[in-house]
């Protein structure tokens, strides 16, 4: 905004997609102010704190622990190029950790060419199908051909019904639930596309990341104020200014970001035009939930990192075990795994206690490891998200709502507008950079 007066910008929710606009629009000079309703910053990826065992993360004199698990891929420039000019390029790993699929109750490597040549539950034409489709997406950019058919569709074409059944629809199923054969190819595309073998994940935990942010928009005059939610957003037509109803600092503001869920969204700017607000409720998601356990020994012997569970039997998604990626010390010796699922809110493991969870995820993680239940459990927490993941039926583009909403001076910039890419911190970060660049011009 070159020549033009500086503006005082409030932004709603403290992710990487709302402190990224903050500190962007921060260095070109704005007075930025961010409200979390959380006691802490970082949304999905925060190191979070918890009431049991320890009274936080950090209690293990080691590195920021996320509630849900978290990594880049190498191919994730947005986020390098912020890390690289928040001076922190000395903190990235860059690994090579092993992914798995667990089918008929054994654990077999699914990340290289190799390990699908040696997959012995494939023919050689069945296997020479499946690595034709991968190499196609990873190869084709032109996601749009892709988005007017269903993901379900176009495998079960491309590689036959029984290779899907196997490899891909179980997946579909654990990640989207009834709304598996809905989800469009597009976003099958981007899984692939974006994939690479290796991983990086930076030194501390993510919240270096997240803390780093923080101290720069407060450097540059910006504020972060954790603990505080804001109810509504009034806006002042005479003026074209916004009041915060219920803030710390009520304004008047003269820029708006909402980075919430789009139903957040609905509640925070009650007079948004009805059609709009219709627009909104086609962009629905799933919830997420993480039972993370801490172990006294390995669970994954197999040295696997991401472990997908190709089997509708088994009542989660999948087993990661950080440690078999970010080395046990760094957590004062501990094993730590991740057992998680995507959502609807009303399925009854979202209601249910973290005991009752481990009891009814117990059996089956015996299946997994028959020693499961002669490991010492040093600790274990519960994290659930009401808004985690996307769901994208075909045509959704036409869905996404533009970053300016109907009300001038309130912009919307959320994880629902990332597609076709899938959730992730890269592209939440490049999202409050795109938010900040439209004000700015």
């Amino acid at each position: 905004m070159k020549n033009k007066e500086k503006l005082k910008i409030a932004i709603i929710g403290a992710g990487f997609t709302g402190l990224t606009a903050a500190y962007e629009l921060g260095k070109a000079g704005h007075k930025v102010t961010v409200f979390e309703k959380k006691n802490f910053a970082g949304g999905l990826a925060a190191g979070i704190k918890v009431k049991e065992g320890f009274t936080s993360w950090r209690d293990f004199r080691g590195w920021d622990l996320e509630g849900f698990q978290h990594h880049f891929f190498v191919n994730d420039t947005e986020a390098f190029s912020l890390i690289d000019e928040l001076g922190l390029n000395d903190k990235l790993l860059k690994l090579s950790p092993k992914t798995s699929i667990l089918y008929k109750d054994k654990l077999y490597r699914f990340d290289t060419p190799l390990s699908l040549l040696t997959f012995p539950h494939l023919s050689v034409l069945k296997k020479s199908k499946l690595a034709a489709a991968i190499a196609f997406l990873k190869l084709n950019s032109n996601w749009r051909a892709l988005e007017t058919q269903t993901a379900d569709a176009w495998w079960r074409k491309k590689v036959g019904e029984d290779v899907y059944k196997m490899i891909w629809e179980p997946l579909l199923q654990g990640k989207f639930g009834d709304y598996y054969s809905e989800i469009n190819m597009a976003w099958f595309w981007a899984r692939i596309k974006k994939r690479t073998q290796k991983l990086c994940y930076l030194k501390g935990g993510f919240q270096v990341l997240v803390d780093k942010l923080i101290k720069e928009i407060k450097k540059q005059g910006g504020k972060v104020r954790l603990d505080h939610q804001i109810t509504r957003i009034e806006t002042l037509p005479a003026t074209s200014l916004l009041h915060i109803a219920n803030g710390p600092e009520q304004g008047p503001f003269q820029k708006l970001i909402v980075t919430t869920p789009p139903l957040t969204l609905v509640e925070l700017v009650p007079n948004l035009p009805a059609d709009y607000k219709k627009w909104l409720s086609k962009l629905r998601g799933l919830g997420a939930q993480a039972l993370i356990l801490f172990l006294n020994k390995q669970f994954l012997t197999d040295g696997t990192y991401w472990l997908n569970v190709n089997d509708a039997s088994y009542p989660f998604l999948s087993v990661v075990e950080h440690t078999n990626f970010i080395d046990p010390k760094h957590y004062g010796g501990s094993h730590i795994i991740y057992v998680g699922n995507y959502l609807p809110l009303e399925h009854p493991y979202m209601q249910m206690s973290k005991e009752e969870l481990l009891k009814e995820f117990g059996p089956y993680l015996s299946r997994i490891n028959q020693q499961f239940n002669n490991l010492t459990m040093k600790q274990s927490f519960l994290v659930r998200a009401k808004f985690a993941q996307p769901i994208v039926p075909v045509n959704h583009s036409q869905n996404i709502p533009s970053l300016q909403t109907p009300i001038p001076n309130v912009y919307y910039a959320s994880m629902s507008q990332v597609y076709p890419w899938d959730r992730g911190v890269n592209y939440a970060i490049e999202m409050g950079q795109r938010v900040a660049r439209v004000i700015e011009t």
